[in-house]
């Protein structure tokens, strides 16, 4: 809702700011990580390179981009389309998540979850108001916006499952390598068009350094949630962002979700309940009435 709030200024701007923002507190927590409980080897999964160590360095370089390239692409989004339904297409992940944790991580993806996926697709479909459903002219800019927050989508994804491969490595080591990867790519692309910014009014600069701290605690809470729970799961969780990208729109933005936004809304978040049913299906005791009755969608 931030990032949409400064709209003057450029995304590749705006990304540098969140960057540097997830940067320094990664520093900090690594400093006292070193200094105040010597006994946390935080290198140890990657330093002394060797090469399991370098699998681990090589996933997190691949983290780090899949992740900055996400929240690039979100950022674009936003110019073309609103909050809601960039949030909506963007957290649709958790369908992408499902059928890469089945081929990466080898968590289970069956023909229900292929439903799933189908019905959340159908939604983002919906939010680009395809003229044979609105009988009016299609929006190519808001085909931009849905391009790149569907984009944002995929690489989510790829991030989400990696981050839960790289569980053993510790989460400011995983922070400050997002950050520092994100930090130079977002200052290499805004200097190299020369849009490089800086908020200079009291509510910009406010507005600026609550989306760093934000967009660093909410990093911080992913990393430790993979490595307690499935990639798949905690995808789910996120989705919550969309009913709050509906909610600050209408109370902060004065922007009204029209028909097809909340139609779209409500099909993505209907293929996402889905999938959060198998998981509820699947933790289910063997003997538990509901699995007995509901087992079919484990297929």
């Amino acid at each position: 809702m931030l990032v949409s709030y400064l709209k003057d200024f450029h995304p590749y701007a705006k990304s540098s700011w969140r960057f540097v923002a997830t940067v320094v507190p990664a520093v900090l927590i690594i400093a006292y990580y070193c200094h105040r409980k010597k006994q946390e080897r935080l290198l140890e999964n990657i330093w002394p390179l060797s090469k399991k160590s370098g699998a681990y360095l090589f996933l997190l370089l691949l983290r780090s981009f899949f992740g900055c390239s996400a929240v690039l692409l979100q950022y674009y989004s936003l110019k073309y389309m609103s909050l809601a339904d960039s949030s909506t297409v963007a957290y649709s992940s958790p369908v992408f998540v499902s059928i890469l944790a089945y081929f990466f991580l080898g968590e289970p993806f069956g023909i229900f979850s292929f439903l799933s996926t189908l019905i959340a697709l159908a939604g983002v479909a919906c939010i680009t108001r395809p003229p044979f459903i609105t009988g009016e002219k299609l929006d190519l800019e808001l085909v931009v916006g849905v391009c790149f927050a569907f984009m944002c989508t995929i690489f989510r994804g790829v991030a989400i499952v990696i981050v839960r491969y790289l569980k053993k490595v510790h989460y400011s080591v995983v922070l400050f390598g997002f950050g520092t990867f994100g930090m130079v790519q977002s200052l290499v692309l805004a200097w190299s068009y020369q849009v490089m910014d800086l908020p200079n009014t009291p509510i910009d600069i406010t507005l600026t350094v609550g989306m760093g701290l934000l967009s660093c605690v909410g990093q911080i809470c992913l990393v430790l949630a993979l490595k307690a729970e499935n990639a798949g799961p905690v995808a789910l969780v996120r989705t919550c962002d969309v009913v709050f990208a509906f909610i600050w729109q209408m109370v902060f933005l004065r922007k009204i979700p029209d028909f097809y936004s909340v139609l779209g809304g409500c099909v993505v978040l209907l293929g996402v309940l889905l999938a959060a049913f198998r998981k509820y299906i699947e933790t289910l005791d063997p003997t538990h009435s509901h699995r007995r009755w509901f087992g079919f969608v484990l297929n």
